[in-house]
């Protein structure tokens, strides 16, 4: 098993095992994976343990990366991830193999619609998400333990995002939850999982 940290790209489709770990490496991944619609493995550490996000990469700005997240065959949620909260970027032999099933399966085409938004700061992309969307799924590391927000978003701050959060009963708070911008590592929203419990809130 061989991990190649740095490569040249114009042989790309060829590698079977590419891990990047460096900044310039994993933009520089994240737009190979891009421009050739490839299934990449996006890594980000929560609680000291490391946390595997798989999806095509729709969009990509200078901090923030925009994916649609399969899961085994299945499309899932839009995660839009900050790009210095990744802690390394994979292409296997796994995500070639997925990536070359869903293509004859035809289920990426569907899957990669989107409605294009902003990446440009996190205000403009939670304005985006409460006016088409509402309702966000935010997770945090805060003196390096996790934290998840699920809920209508509320306010969008100079720092942070104010969200009602609900539980796992559906009930929800009546006051707001904060979450400072700078602790953030994933943002996720329109997922089967968010449409289906906003039905059934108390």
């Amino acid at each position: 098993k061989t991990e190649h940290l740095c490569f040249d790209f114009r042989h790309f489709a060829k590698l079977q095992n590419v891990m990047c770990n460096t900044m310039p490496e994993i933009h520089k991944i994240i737009k190979a994976l891009k421009d050739k619609k490839n299934l990449g493995c996006f890594y980000i550490t929560v609680d000291n343990v490391e946390k595997c996000i798989d999806g095509f990469v729709l969009d990509i700005s200078k901090e923030f990366i925009l994916v649609r997240e399969f899961i085994d065959f299945n499309p899932n949620s839009l995660i839009i991830i900050p790009i210095n909260k990744i802690s390394k970027v994979k292409f296997d032999k796994k995500q070639k193999s997925f990536t070359r099933i869903l293509k004859l399966e035809k289920l990426i085409d569907n899957a990669v619609v989107f409605d294009k938004i902003t990446l440009e700061s996190y205000v403009e992309i939670f304005r985006a998400i409460k006016k088409k969307y509402k309702y966000v799924i935010v997770e945090d590391v805060f003196k390096g333990e996790s934290n998840f927000c699920i809920g209508e978003i509320a306010r969008i701050n100079k720092e942070s995002v104010s969200i009602y959060y609900f539980d796992i009963t559906g009930k929800v708070d009546n006051f707001t939850t904060k979450t400072p911008f700078k602790d953030i590592v994933n943002i996720e929203y329109d997922s089967y999982y968010l449409d289906t419990f906003i039905k059934h809130l108390k």
